[in-house]
């Protein structure tokens, strides 16, 4: 491969079903819970589906961690950006055109170009193009709404919602099945967005979260994760690095902080200690 694809804000926070990772500004990777793809030194992306995860290595090729059936990924090469789920991986070439294996129907992706960013959900695939608008194939029932967009800066695709943050920091939730809708009109001044379970969390350039979620007790936690730099959702967790690299999170229950639950004495806690 004759590319080199450097470390960027892309796919540095992966969340899986019972793990997560993280990729610092050194290339250094930390990865918790029971997939560990801390012996890796030449990634630059990761993302993850329920079980496994894929990375980008700098020389644009794939590598697979857990138990993934789509090693036809590993032969890519030319790919600038990964997206995986559990039905489908789809890669980014350095032309805008699309490789994907897995989901026949999530896979067709051929006719794409002129693409900048790709994204995967259960069962279907999303690209940004450099115009700012999305192309969608696969089963999900937002796919008309998704490419009837403009002004698309980034979005999160999740198996439950497809979370898109406009040009003004604006963020819509669409529920890519039958999930609960999420009010999200309000917000504004946010960076980057990821949805879970009943949830959507919307990050501004503060480092502060805002949520939408159908549960309160989740909501209260995850106000309380400060000075974060990145995010990630699954399920009914929410993962954030902060400035200091940190893992942090939380869920309707508890706080997290390096994978296990955390609870900060309230009226004690200052970010410059730790």
């Amino acid at each position: 491969s004759s590319i080199t694809v450097r470390i960027s804000d892309v796919n540095r926070l992966a969340l899986g079903r019972t793990f997560s990772a993280f990729i610092d500004d050194d290339g250094r990777i930390k990865s918790m819970g029971n997939l560990d793809i801390s012996q890796y030194t030449d990634l630059v992306q990761i993302s993850a589906a329920n079980s496994w995860l894929a990375g980008l290595k700098n020389d644009g090729t794939v590598m697979l961690a857990g138990s993934s059936s789509y090693t036809a990924a590993k032969t890519w090469t030319n790919i600038t950006m990964i997206a995986a789920a559990d039905t489908h991986i789809a890669g980014l070439q350095d032309d805008g055109t699309v490789i994907c294996t897995g989901s026949d129907e999530a896979c067709k992706v051929e006719e794409w170009k002129d693409i900048k960013y790709v994204y995967a959900g259960n069962g279907y695939t999303v690209g940004q193009k450099k115009n700012g608008s999305l192309v969608v194939s696969g089963n999900i029932s937002c796919a008309s709404v998704l490419e009837s967009l403009t002004n698309v800066r980034s979005l999160s695709a999740s198996d439950s919602y497809v979370t898109v943050v406009d040009d003004k920091g604006g963020v819509t939730c669409y529920a890519a099945g039958s999930a609960s809708s999420l009010n999200t009109t309000s917000w504004s001044g946010m960076t980057s967005a990821a949805a879970g379970s009943g949830f959507a969390a919307g990050l501004t350039s503060e480092g502060k979260i805002t949520t939408a979620s159908t549960d309160d007790a989740f909501s209260k936690q995850a106000a309380a994760l400060d000075h974060v730099r990145y995010i990630a959702a699954r399920g009914g967790t929410l993962v954030a690095v902060n400035y200091n690299g940190d893992i942090i999170g939380a869920t309707a229950h508890h706080l997290l902080r390096e994978g296990k639950p955390w609870y900060p004495v309230m009226g004690e806690f200052h970010y410059s200690r730790y």
